[in-house]
């Protein structure tokens, strides 16, 4: 097993687990909360935990996230050179990470990836045997309609916040109109 091990890929996922760790340092000491640990007196603790934010949890987090998608591929990679079953193997390494996950949640931190990358693996299930093409043409499509639902959502809630501000009479009457039209 030692040689089908790449060492560079098991290199990186140390190093990004190591910058994972020291983000998660300040969780673990102020719970998310970090507006407890600044003292006005002293700027360097706000700046420390701006730069930890911003050069680790920036940077770790998403080699941490591609090694998750580059073990992937290997994994189905060498279960379809063996002849195995795929699907199976897949699914089984999904409940796992849920398992381990949920496990972690509950006993030890709330801030688990586990569960989430779990939960990734049945998604990306979906496109196991999606031809590149397919994939980029899909995901290129969600992506703009998620752009454009975030756009139109956002106009749609300035709008209802500014009829509403300036016109209050108004915007009543209006959602009073609507929830007669209503079913």
């Amino acid at each position: 097993m030692k040689g089908s091990r790449v060492e560079l890929i098991d290199s990186l996922r140390g190093f990004s687990l190591l910058g994972i760790l020291i983000v998660n340092m300040l969780n673990f000491q102020y719970d998310y909360d970090f507006e407890k640990m600044f003292d006005s007196s002293f700027w360097g603790q706000e700046f420390g935990v701006y730069v930890t934010e911003i050069l680790f949890q920036g940077s770790f987090y998403p080699i941490f996230s591609f090694l998750f998608g580059y073990s992937f591929i290997k994994l189905i990679e060498s279960t379809k050179a063996k002849g195995l079953n795929t699907n199976a193997i897949v699914v089984r390494r999904g409940f796992g990470l849920i398992v381990l996950g949920m496990l972690h949640y509950i006993f030890i931190w709330n801030g688990d990836i586990l569960l989430y990358y779990g939960a990734c693996t049945f998604f990306l299930m979906m496109f196991l045997s999606s031809r590149i093409k397919t994939m980029l043409i899909s995901h290129t499509h969600r992506l703009i309609n998620h752009q454009f639902h975030k756009q139109i959502s956002s106009c749609m809630a300035k709008r209802l916040m500014t009829t509403h501000l300036t016109h209050p009479t108004k915007s009543s009457s209006t959602v009073i109109r609507l929830s007669k039209i209503s079913p």
